[in-house]
């Protein structure tokens, strides 16, 4: 026992003793530590801060070491073989890593409707490609894109996000459980996204004039919004386009609503106010919809 407890000893003092001597590869993801190993044990060092990447490091000691410089691809690619591989789909970047989801047949039990972040990812790979990646049972290091699989699949994912298609209307043939997920996750954030820029974009033109917004609801075909001027409430029909043209201003423009966009709509009735002349009541362009019905 006391043998076995003064050979491990020599162990450590002789891997030690060799640390400075030697060199590895190691990714750098915002942090100022790196591990590797040696004869079994395992070191960290400090080293100086670093863009994210992979590096060539020499330690200067048993706690410390320096950056030598940018690992090559072969480095790179030899390390990533010690790591095992896991299959993902991507699904959107977000600070500096792309989150993705997990092949369900992965040997880790990952869920699959729980995101991963991928780290040092090429910078050619888009949202709803399928991946390639080693986890060192912390860390997801991108290896490669995984073209095996039909590119297409992505490209049609890609379009129907830019118009925010829903899930349910995915049709493409041959698309996997993990790329409808990937999918259905990123739309569901989308759609948050994109309601708020509606609103923000709203709000905006009904403050242009000193307005407030109060609500508003989006019909097929145009918004229905409440807003404030000077504390009177009003409600008007515009166009879903960025200018907002009026359709129904809600009160009297002699039959002129269609020529007035938001901004200008809030403007004239500020201007209506303190001449003591606004006639609320629906004038002229009253869209066709039934007001129980959102699109």
């Amino acid at each position: 026992m006391i043998s076995d407890v003064l050979g491990l000893i020599r162990k450590i003092g002789a891997g030690e003793n060799s640390l400075t001597k030697m060199e590895f590869v190691s990714p750098v993801f915002n942090s100022a530590v790196v591990a590797t190993r040696v004869d079994g044990m395992v070191y960290t060092f400090s080293i100086p801060r670093k863009d994210p990447g992979w590096y060539r490091i020499r330690p200067t000691s048993t706690k410390r070491a320096k950056v030598l410089g940018p690992a090559g691809p072969e480095d790179v690619e030899r390390y990533l073989r010690c790591l095992d591989r896991v299959r993902l789909v991507l699904m959107m970047k977000r600070d500096g890593v792309y989150l993705a989801i997990p092949e369900k047949s992965n040997k880790f039990a990952l869920p699959v409707n729980e995101p991963v972040p991928v780290l040092l990812f090429d910078d050619t790979v888009m949202d709803f490609d399928r991946v390639f990646a080693r986890y060192d049972g912390a860390n997801f290091w991108y290896e490669r894109l995984d073209r095996s699989n039909d590119l297409a699949k992505a490209d049609h994912l890609r379009a129907s996000m830019e118009e925010v298609e829903d899930p349910s209307k995915i049709g493409f043939l041959g698309l996997t459980l993990e790329e409808k997920m990937a999918y259905t996750l990123r739309f569901s954030l989308d759609k948050k996204l994109v309601e708020d820029r509606k609103k923000t974009s709203l709000k905006e033109d009904v403050e242009h004039a000193g307005g407030k917004l109060v609500r508003f609801s989006e019909k097929s075909d145009h918004y229905t919004l409440t807003y404030k001027v000077d504390g009177e409430e009003f409600s008007s029909h515009v166009s879903k386009d960025p200018r907002h043209w009026v359709i129904s201003a809600g009160l009297c423009l002699a039959g002129n609503d269609k020529n007035f966009d938001l901004k200008s709509l809030v403007t004239v009735i500020r201007e209506a106010q303190s001449k003591k002349i606004v006639h609320k009541g629906h004038y002229g362009g009253e869209p066709d919809y039934d007001e129980g019905e959102d699109d």
